[in-house]
């Protein structure tokens, strides 16, 4: 089991190293004992933390309300509770995913075709 996810009694809860103001949205393999994951938004109100629970519930495949904090809310190393999964379980879903060569990418809903200067 990697270092990155434990189990506990109400979930799993994963290391996470946020990287904000990233010009993509996903999560972009492990870093360092910590599953790195882009978030377009600026570290200001919340904002991207908000980006980063909304990120991580799409990947997981889990509903928003089910990503908590278990601390680090305001640093770039976190940890989220992510209840109702094991640890196994979040290992395999990001396994299943090969981030080496193509990050793991999430649609963005703020993402419009002016923003890469289609026309």
């Amino acid at each position: 089991m990697p270092s990155w996810a434990k189990d506990t009694a109400e979930g799993a809860v994963i290391s996470v190293k946020a990287h904000p103001r990233s010009s993509k949205c996903g999560i972009d393999g492990v870093v360092r004992d910590a599953l790195k994951v882009r978030v377009r938004s600026a570290p200001v109100d919340g904002k991207a933390n908000k980006e980063l629970v909304e990120t991580v519930a799409e990947a997981f495949g889990i509903a928003k309300s089910r990503v908590e904090f278990a601390s680090g809310e305001s640093s770039k190393s976190k940890r989220l509770l992510l209840r109702g999964l094991t640890a196994a379980d979040a290992v395999a879903r990001v396994d299943n995913h090969s981030y080496a060569c193509h990050p793991w990418r999430i649609a963005d809903a703020h993402y419009t075709p002016h923003m890469r200067g289609a026309k």
